[in-house]
């Protein structure tokens, strides 16, 4: 099982005891078996979830095969009694998800404490942030802005947050990585949570202002967005000239199935 734990995340999962139980998740898909391009991308439907200790939070792969659920089920009931783990932990996966109700509610049922980590809405509002070239803000494939708060998610609609004029809701990639410098811990939203924890989805009117508010708190420097798109143009002309000598993705990918084995089951 892949796991992506941020340092913030792994300081906050320190204080449980070397015998802890601890739900962990990792996203994927149910088959991809060609490199992943800027026009497609895998279906995020399937996940494996299993028990790590404090220990082994730090690894990339679970050397125990996990379960493999589906997180986007209605109905979804995960395989534990209530109150099972002395922590959950979801890292980036919670935007990634169309439906996150369901996955949301099982945390809560069946642990006692936990850790939710997302994309900030700083990280989400920035334009180019995926690659520092592309003009789209935050991860194409992210269905959520998630805002965190006192035991409390706040969770808007990507598709209906940035709406309007750009300059109401973007923010310039090099206004971003200088907030991002001085602190990186402003490019996450983590939920921290003991007993319980609560969410509310946004309706579109509310996403569509928090965006702008947030943008408008800001206090972006005029002409940066003009200064930001140039920088991110000509960073893409060179990327195209140097592609000759890049590695087809083909090969790259194939590279990266191996070494995941025997922990990924996506066929090589």
């Amino acid at each position: 099982m892949l796991l992506s734990v941020s340092a913030q995340l792994s300081r906050a999962l320190r204080p449980f005891a070397a015998n802890s139980r601890i739900l962990t998740q990792a996203l994927g898909s149910a088959r991809c078996p060609s490199p992943p391009t800027q026009s497609t991308c895998c279906p995020t439907r399937l996940a494996e979830v299993g028990c790590d200790s404090p220990r082994s939070m730090g690894n990339d792969f679970q050397r125990k095969p996990g379960t493999r659920i589906n997180f986007l089920e209605p109905s979804l009931r995960l395989p534990f009694p209530d109150r099972s783990f002395d922590s959950a932990c979801a890292s980036q996966t919670i935007e990634d998800l169309s439906d996150p109700e369901p996955l949301l509610r099982e945390l809560r049922r069946v642990s006692r404490a936990g850790a939710i980590e997302c994309p900030s809405r700083l990280a989400e509002q920035t334009v180019g942030v995926r690659d520092r070239v592309v003009g789209e803000q935050g991860h194409p494939h992210h269905h959520w802005i998630v805002d965190s708060g006192d035991c409390r998610l706040e969770l808007a609609s990507k598709h209906e947050s940035l709406v309007g004029p750009r300059q109401a809701h973007a923010v310039p990639l090099a206004f971003y990585e200088r907030l991002v410098a001085a602190n990186p811990e402003i490019a996450s939203a983590t939920l921290l949570w003991t007993g319980d924890f609560d969410w509310r989805i946004l309706s579109s009117r509310e996403a569509r202002v928090y965006a702008q508010d947030f943008v408008t708190r800001l206090s972006i420097p005029p002409g940066a967005r003009l200064r930001d798109a140039v920088v991110r143009r000509l960073r893409g002309w060179k990327r195209i000239f140097r592609a000759p000598h890049s590695r087809p993705p083909e090969v790259w990918w194939h590279e990266m199935l191996v070494l995941s084995r025997p922990y990924s089951t996506i066929p090589l």
